[in-house]
């Protein structure tokens, strides 16, 4: 018996203790129980701000921009490589077509005219200031009157010596400026850039052996001139201001810098956007989804310049802003860059540009509220979490 007795002892010893549930370590039992690493939000206000107008160039968007609305006026550069098409013949008729897809406010039609641009330019780059003495005012090479009927395109008739000179001396083919005096509404054309494609010339010629036929020509370079109407100097950073915008057609730029003093010291950022509420009463046409980008501000000085030209940006683009389905807010998403200030770089803050220049009359006004408070304010807001923190400081 006492055998079986000592075995019933074991096995009941065994149970006890084998089969009795243990909490499986949960990681914090060393950890500061107010500091698990869980994630917060908050919003940072507005340290500073600024606007800044600069003219740019507008060669590189699918639209062409024709006329004048509100305080913006602009001419269009047009350039055909005709020698390419047609050698050794003579132009008896051009006809340039100018296909349209929309247009800015309301008037009677206008007188375009054609003029001969006499010196080299480039769509990426040119400007109403490098053609504006750089075409033969004296001399009128064809026009037309601008309606604003969007579903008919506009056609010019072309002097034939001219497009007979482009074929015979293609090195001094500059293209056409179209220009106008007086517009009372804005056409937005269809560039090269256009998938489907843009304007064309069409030229009747014949040849060496006396044939007619006709080709039909591409725009090879084309570029919207834009002048834009303004009390703010070119290039002049506007530290004192009550708007924030941003425009397509009149190059404003707005200058954003947030307080982010009581964000941790190397917080782990999981999300950080820039929130702007759009002043919808003072926008233009805001439903054609003009698209801004966010770029650092790099320059190392605690303040901002007083030109835009002595700001140093980072040309990468850090994040492109996107409006939300009822037009009524902007958001940025900065969470990469904003790691980086919670690591220490340098808070110099962000400039919000357009993205495509001359592709629209768009112009984006953005609320500001001087009152830290108030809802409508611009603000960032960050998600963030800092590292788990140990019970015991060793002391």
């Amino acid at each position: 018996m006492k055998p079986f007795v000592a075995a019933l002892l074991v096995l009941g010893f065994i149970y006890v203790h084998c089969t009795t549930d243990k909490s499986l370590p949960s990681g914090f039992e060393n950890l500061d129980r107010a500091n698990r690493g869980d994630v917060s939000t908050a919003r940072f206000p507005l340290s500073d701000f600024a606007v800044y107008r600069g003219t740019l160039p507008a060669g590189s968007t699918t639209t062409l921009l024709l006329g004048e609305y509100k305080n913006t006026r602009s001419y269009v550069a047009v350039m055909f490589q005709v020698s390419s098409s047609i050698t050794s013949a003579t132009v008896e008729s051009a006809e340039l077509t100018l296909p349209k897809s929309f247009h800015y406010g309301e008037g009677d039609s206008f007188l375009v005219s054609a003029y001969r641009i006499e010196k080299e330019w480039d769509e990426t780059t040119v400007l109403w200031s490098d053609l504006e003495a750089g075409y033969d005012q004296s001399n009128i090479v064809g026009s037309f009157r601008m309606n604003s009927i969007d579903s008919i395109d506009n056609k010019l008739a072309i002097s034939p010596e001219l497009v007979n000179d482009w074929i015979d001396n293609s090195d001094t083919n500059y293209g056409l400026l179209l220009k106008f005096d007086q517009a009372t509404f804005m056409n937005k054309l269809l560039s090269s850039e256009y998938t489907l494609g843009g304007g064309s010339l069409s030229v009747a010629y014949e040849t060496t052996s006396g044939d007619l036929d006709t080709v039909t020509v591409n725009v090879a370079s084309d570029a919207s001139l834009i002048e834009y109407d303004s009390n703010v100097g070119e290039s002049v950073i506007v530290k004192e201001t009550d708007v924030l915008r941003v425009g397509n057609a009149s190059g404003f730029n707005t200058l954003l810098k947030f307080d982010i003093a009581n964000l941790p010291a190397n917080a782990n950022i999981h999300r950080a956007f820039i929130y702007l509420d759009i002043d919808s009463t003072n926008s233009e046409t805001p439903e054609e989804l003009m698209t801004a980008n966010t770029y650092l501000v790099g320059d190392e000085t605690d303040t901002w310049p007083d030109n835009s030209g002595d700001i140093t940006t980072v040309d990468d683009v850090l994040a492109q802003g996107y409006m939300n389905y009822n037009y009524a807010a902007y958001e940025f998403n900065i969470t990469t860059l904003v790691q980086k200030w919670a690591l220490g770089q340098k808070n110099n803050g962000v400039v919000i540009k357009p993205a495509e220049h001359g592709k629209n009359v768009s112009e984006l006004f953005f609320i500001l509220r001087n009152d830290q408070s108030a809802e409508t304010q611009p603000y960032l807001e960050i998600s963030y979490s800092t590292s788990p923190t140990p019970r015991f400081d060793g002391q």
